[in-house]
């Protein structure tokens, strides 16, 4: 994969971003999925402020899944911001990017030039997500739009035939692991 690869998916990201909502869970699924498909291309260009970047940004999307946030302006100006980084990758330019504004800007950790410390900033004071929380996460979005689809398609056969017990069940069954799982995440 190559920078045109990368620059597929970003335009993907900012179409999605601006079509999507913070409770439209399948529309976050599919931002959670690209940036999944970005972290590899740009794994395979071993840009690291790139990954850097991306997983921040992966970050403050589960926080929009998990309800903790509703802003999606940061998903939008992190777009732009990695829209910035490509042209500069494109131009055979070193980044320029300033990774404290990016932190600011998607929730992280910000360098404290005053006391050598960081500080939290952003959107959420919450720890930043780990790769194994939002590989679950993205796995619980992909499952569940599996799961709204199929109910759909039961409830449109359900208005057909109001009394078969087996599409009954299967719409609960359904709905179960959309209830049962968020409550364990913490």
């Amino acid at each position: 994969m190559g920078l045109d690869t990368l620059k597929e998916y970003l335009e993907d990201l900012a179409g999605q971003v601006t079509i999507a909502s913070h409770d439209d869970i399948d529309g976050m699924g599919r931002i959670l999925n690209l940036l999944d498909e970005m972290t590899k291309a740009a794994a395979d260009l071993d840009v690291p402020v790139f990954q850097e970047i991306i997983a921040l940004y992966k970050g403050y999307a589960g926080r929009v899944v998990l309800a903790e946030t509703t802003d999606m302006t940061p998903l939008e100006n992190g777009v732009e911001i990695l829209q910035d980084l490509l042209a500069d990758l494109e131009g055979g330019n070193a980044p320029t990017v300033d990774m404290d504004d990016v932190r600011l800007i998607l929730g992280g950790t910000v360098n404290d030039s005053a006391t050598g410390g960081t500080a939290e900033s952003g959107p959420s004071k919450d720890k930043e997500l780990s790769a194994e929380d939002l590989e679950i996460l993205s796995d619980f979005v992909s499952e569940s739009t599996e799961n709204i689809e199929s109910i759909e398609i039961h409830l449109v056969e359900l208005e057909e035939d109001p009394g078969d017990k087996e599409i009954i069940n299967d719409i609960f069954v359904r709905f179960i692991p959309l209830k049962g799982c968020p409550p364990f995440w913490s």
